[in-house]
């Protein structure tokens, strides 16, 4: 066998091998799909919250490696759970289990993960120990939808206004937010947002995602 055909073939199988790993990259690359859609509490009773444990009935790919955002809240908002790390590769359909860090006051008890900015889990659970679910607020206002928040940013009373109190939103949230921004004083784009409250909030609109697959 010539020289020119020995490299050739070398030449060759290096751009096939190239492709391969170069393909298994971008395969890499692509974003979680799926949610996590069940919530429970296993050992749970009317006087101990026991553990929680997410599960996924249809499976959830995690491409990884990925990093993920999880919070769980109570009824008033309180936060009673969250980390924030690094995923796995490959296909799952258990989540994760754990203790909470604070005892949770109030149902509904809300699970939201945010994975490479895809929310890949919303979802809500009575715990016994936490007693009736609290009132929920004013219904959400017509024409808002449910958007990811890429940043952290105070309530304002008004476009360029006010902050409200200590009210935060954070990155890695996602909230009800009127898709039509308005320009404030400041010269700003600012975007109103739902806060469950009977008076809605405004942010940055920087700070507004895309919309969560639960729209």
């Amino acid at each position: 066998m010539s020289s020119h055909i020995r490299s050739g073939l070398v030449l060759g199988f290096i751009v096939a091998l190239i492709a391969v790993v170069g393909s298994h990259f971008v395969a890499l690359a692509a974003g979680p799909t799926g949610v996590y859609d069940i919530l429970n509490f296993p050992g749970a009773t009317a006087s101990n919250c026991g553990t929680w444990e997410v599960y996924s009935s249809a499976g959830v790919n995690q491409p990884g490696p990925s990093l993920y955002t999880e919070t769980m809240t109570d009824g008033y908002g309180n936060v009673v759970f969250s980390r924030s790390q690094a995923g796995g590769i490959g296909f799952f359909t258990f989540w994760g289990s754990g203790s909470f860090t604070k005892q949770p006051e109030a149902n509904p008890i809300t699970e939201h993960i945010v994975m490479d900015g895809v929310v890949i889990a919303h979802i809500q659970a009575n715990n016994p120990c936490a007693g009736p679910a609290v009132y929920q607020g004013a219904p959400i206002p017509e024409g808002f939808m449910q958007y990811d928040i890429v940043c952290d940013s105070a309530v304002y009373d008004m476009p360029g206004g006010t902050a409200v109190g200590e009210n935060m939103v954070k990155a890695g949230q996602a909230w009800h937010v009127n898709t039509t921004p308005e320009t404030g004083p400041d010269g700003q784009s600012w975007t109103e947002i739902f806060v469950a409250g009977l008076q809605t909030g405004y942010i940055p609109t920087a700070c507004v995602g895309g919309p969560t697959a639960f729209n």
